[in-house]
């Protein structure tokens, strides 16, 4: 008896990280796509135009504010060809007006430096801050909470 509680117990623990993940909308979903389409084709204007003029990326203790961060990342994906790159939601929360998605982030993709080609992989874990403006949800805030290296 007491291994069936273990194996109950178990399987509701599963069955509740399960049901978090498939929480986020499909609505979402189609949102992270389309986003993702847009760094896939290394289009930042694209990309951007999913963000609020006031927002600010978090990272490290540092705070980047709209027109610095579109620089950053033009000049960080300038050098990339075959970009492998997927931001998939994780979690949904509503916080008053403010829609909070967690989320996983991987991108990979090659740069040619001193003449060899190199692969560089990594992957970010954050949460992204939603807001409705003119009838269509910007991003306000992405804050990254964790992020390193993917090795080959």
């Amino acid at each position: 008896m007491r291994h069936i509680k273990s194996v109950a117990v178990g399987c509701a623990m599963v069955c509740a990280s399960i049901s978090v993940a498939s929480d986020v909308p499909k609505e979402w979903k189609g949102i992270y796509d389309a986003i993702n389409l847009t760094i896939l084709r290394n289009d930042v204007h694209g990309y951007m135009k999913w963000m609020d003029k006031s927002f600010v990326n978090i990272q490290h203790g540092q705070r980047t504010g709209y027109a610095a961060y579109e620089k950053m990342f033009a000049d960080f994906l300038k050098p990339f060809s075959n970009i492998k790159a997927k931001a998939a939601p994780l979690s949904y929360a509503r916080h008053g007006k403010d829609v909070i998605i967690g989320f996983h982030y991987t991108f990979s993709g090659n740069v040619v430096t001193k003449g060899k080609a190199k692969t560089i992989r990594f992957f970010e874990d954050g949460v992204d801050t939603w807001r409705k403006v003119d009838g269509k949800y910007r991003e306000f805030v992405e804050k990254i909470t964790k992020d390193g290296v993917i090795s080959a």
